[in-house]
């Protein structure tokens, strides 16, 4: 009897340390892993096209909420707007017909475009607003930084090209997720760095978050990957659910 209440009291010690991150974890999850990762056009990756199953991941507090959504609700709006000190920031993405950034400034109320590509993710960060932009076509994304340079006012500068066109962008405090058709990277400090190469292209992702522990999920047609961060790097692990599978 004592071991036991030993047992069960280790458990427990160790999972208010943060055992259970996402519902991957826990031992009434439909969740199954796949045994390896699925090779670019395999038998897995082609059931993304056809599947009723959407995943989309966020962070919440410490841990990573994974829900099932319809398939046209993840998809990414066509204008954001994000409030900053100096105004409004309206980013638009209207794909092959080209997008555009205006800052509605509050000073005067007055509107002026700042740039002239599509506008895919908007973040408040500590020296500004980070703005990602890209194209699909081209393949091709890049970050930029609107901020305030004294005597300048408001400005805004390209800070890094992106290794292609991110399907998702995430935030962790002021590091960006990316998740491109071939892999995820990180970004820090405007140095991206390629962490994972993964056959995301038929999957289609729609989110990316991190949890507490370092530990990277994306959610996307059928799957759920989460990257487990290591000493040596991350280690893939491929989740879904029976039902997605035909």
């Amino acid at each position: 009897m004592r071991a036991f209440v030993a047992i069960a009291l280790c458990v427990l010690i160790s999972c208010a340390a943060g055992c259970k991150y996402s519902e991957l974890d826990s031992f009434r999850s439909k969740w199954e892993k796949l045994p390896i990762t699925p090779l670019e056009g395999s038998y897995y990756l082609q059931q993304a096209e056809t599947s009723s199953c959407k995943w989309e991941v966020r962070a919440s507090d410490d841990r990573i909420a994974i829900q099932r959504v319809p398939m046209q609700s993840a998809q990414s709006p066509d204008t954001l707007r994000l409030e900053f000190a100096g105004g409004t920031l309206v980013g638009e993405n209207r794909g092959e017909w080209g997008g555009s950034l205006l800052v509605q400034e509050k000073s005067n109320g007055n509107s002026r475009q700042i740039l002239s590509k599509n506008v895919l993710q908007m973040y408040p960060m500590r020296d500004g607003v980070v703005v990602v932009t890209g194209s699909l076509d081209a393949n091709d994304g890049s970050v930029w930084l609107y901020s305030e340079a004294a005597g300048h006012g408001w400005q805004i500068s390209k800070k890094a090209d992106l290794h292609g066109y991110p399907r998702t962008i995430g935030k962790n405090g002021d590091r960006m997720l990316f998740a491109y058709g071939d892999g995820v990277s990180t970004m820090e400090d405007f140095g991206e760095k390629q962490i994972a190469t993964l056959p995301l292209l038929e999957t289609y992702p729609n989110s990316i978050a991190q949890d507490a522990r370092g530990n990277i999920y994306i959610g996307m047609n059928v799957f759920v990957v989460r990257l487990l961060s290591d000493p040596n790097g991350y280690t893939q692990q491929w989740f879904t659910q029976r039902e997605c599978l035909r």
